[in-house]
């Protein structure tokens, strides 16, 4: 276990992808300055509702450790960071700091296993390959591997329109082909649904 700053957020990130983040408040901004010193990461949670106290915001127990992997101003004069997630993780105890900084007791989810994408699911990575190819994903420039079915599971799951519940959901599977099967019947849902 280690105590890790959090970063409790309306989004949910995903190993081996990019998010961007606007920072504003001297909390974070304090914090993205301590990592970037001590190269060291905080975790990305979602906050269970945006209608809490902001306080000590409740977020899931399942997160995700966040690298910082580019960072500048942008042209409204806020602090542009992009981050890579790293490893899933769950958050245990946790407390503010005097500068209002969640930190929590954090340890590592067991590593998932890489499979090769099976032949059922390579619509997935064909849906994948254009996603990645959109403007808005492009311009985070992530780097896939379409053979691989952990990976390709992620990203789908990190960068398509899901909700954030479904997401959370996706993100606590730690079965990759249980992860690509109901990714697959959200899609089958989301194609009904436009219909």
């Amino acid at each position: 276990m280690a105590s890790i700053p959090i970063f409790p957020l309306n989004t949910v990130l995903f190993p081996k992808c990019k998010l961007p983040l606007q920072i504003f408040e001297p909390r974070y901004l304090d914090m993205l300055s301590q990592s970037l010193k001590a190269g060291g990461g905080f975790v990305i949670a979602l906050v269970k509702s945006t209608h809490q106290a902001a306080i000590m915001p409740k977020v899931y127990c399942v997160g995700t450790l966040a690298q910082i992997v580019d960072f500048g101003q942008l042209p409204n004069g806020l602090l542009g960071v992009t981050v890579m997630g790293q490893d899933k993780v769950v958050i245990g105890s946790s407390w503010l700091e005097g500068s209002g900084l969640m930190v929590a007791e954090v340890s590592p989810l067991p590593i998932e296993q890489s499979i090769s994408l099976p032949k059922k699911y390579q619509c997935l990575a064909e849906v994948l390959g254009a996603l990645l190819a959109h403007p808005v994903v492009a311009d985070l420039d992530v780097s896939s591997n379409l053979n691989n079915g952990l990976i390709v599971g992620w990203q789908l799951a990190n960068y398509l329109p899901f909700s954030l519940q479904q997401k959370q959901l996706l993100l606590e599977l730690n079965n990759p082909l249980l992860r690509l099967a109901q990714i697959s019947h959200l899609l089958d849902d989301m194609a009904q649904a436009a219909v």
